[in-house]
C-alpha cells in the first residue's frame, strides 16, 4: 500500500509492503512491534524503509537512512510523519482485496 508525509516540507510517497514488514521484523523482533514503538529512533528507521521502498517501486534511486531522515524531520512533521507510517501499516495488514 502507498501512502504519503510530509518530510523536509515537501510530500514524499511511502510504501508498506512485505519487504519493509520483514525489516521492521528484523530490528524489532515482531512485525507489529510498530503500534508499540514510540522512540524517536524507531520512528526515523520506518518511516526510511518506507520511503526507499516507495522509491524503489516508482525507479527513484534515492535512499535514505535514518539519520537523513532525522535531519529532515522537523519536530512540528515527527507526529505527521509517524502517525502516516503507523496508519499505513495497520491498513497493509488489514485491508483486503475484493
Amino acid at each position: 500500500m502507498n501512502g504519503e508525509i510530509i518530510l523536509g516540507g515537501e510530500k514524499r510517497g511511502i510504501r508498506c509492503d512485505m519487504n519493509v514488514l520483514e525489516a521492521i521484523q528484523q530490528k524489532f523482533g515482531e512485525v507489529d512491534a510498530i503500534m508499540r514503538e514510540r522512540s524517536i529512533s524507531s520512528a526515523k528507521f520506518i518511516v526510511a524503509e518506507m520511503l526507499n521502498e516507495h522509491n524503489y517501486s516508482v525507479s527513484d534511486p534515492k535512499r535514505y537512512t535514518p539519520d537523513e531522515v532525522g535531519m529532515l524531520m522537523t519536530p512540528e512533521e515527527y507526529v505527521g510523519a509517524w502517525t502516516g507510517c503507523v496508519k499505513l501499516f495497520a491498513d497493509s495488514v488489514t485491508s483486503k482485496k475484493k
